[in-house]
C-alpha cells in the first residue's frame, strides 16, 4: 500500500513539473509578427460591403439590420440579438402564412414544428392560416402554364 502511495506521489512531482515547464517554455517563446496585418488594414480602410437583399434586391448599408423597401432581416448578426431574432422569427412564420416558398416536406414540417415553440396556445390559428396558403400556392403552381 506504502510503494502505490509513493509512486503516485512520484507521479505528481513529476507531472506537475512537466506542466511547469511546459509553461515556462510557452511565456519565453519569442513572439512571431502576425503575417496578415497588412492585408487586414487594408481591407479596413476600404468602403463598408454593401448588403443585397434576397426577397427585393435593394442595396442595403452594412449597418443596416433590415431591408429598407421590404423589412426582411438583412444584418449579418441580425439573427444573435435576442429582441431583433424575433422580427426575423415573425418574418419567416409570416412568409409561411401568406407568402411564397418552396413547398416541400422538410419546409413544411419545420412550419409546424416552429409555431410550438414559439407560441403553442395560437398554433393552430397559425396552421390553418398555413395550409390554406400551402393550397393556394399549390393551385397556382397548377394554373401556372408548363414550361418546356
Amino acid at each position: 500500500m506504502e510503494t502505490q502511495f509513493t509512486i503516485l506521489l512520484v507521479a505528481f512531482v513529476f507531472g506537475g513539473a512537466a506542466i511547469y515547464g511546459l509553461i515556462r517554455w510557452i511565456q519565453t517563446a519569442p513572439v512571431q509578427p502576425d503575417p496578415w496585418e497588412s492585408l487586414i488594414s487594408e481591407s479596413s480602410d476600404e468602403a463598408q460591403p454593401t448588403l443585397v437583399c434576397p426577397r427585393c434586391l435593394t442595396p442595403n448599408s452594412a449597418d443596416r439590420d433590415f431591408c429598407e423597401t421590404c423589412g426582411l432581416p438583412v444584418g449579418a448578426c441580425t439573427n444573435l440579438s435576442p429582441y431583433l431574432y424575433l422580427f426575423s422569427v415573425g418574418d419567416l412564420l409570416r412568409t409561411g402564412a401568406s407568402g411564397r416558398f418552396p413547398i416541400r416536406p422538410f419546409t413544411i414540417i419545420g412550419y409546424v414544428l416552429l409555431p410550438i415553440c414559439s407560441f403553442a396556445i395560437l398554433a393552430p390559428f397559425y396552421w390553418y392560416r398555413l395550409f390554406r396558403n400551402i393550397d393556394r400556392l399549390r393551385a397556382e403552381q397548377g394554373n401556372a402554364p408548363s414550361v418546356g
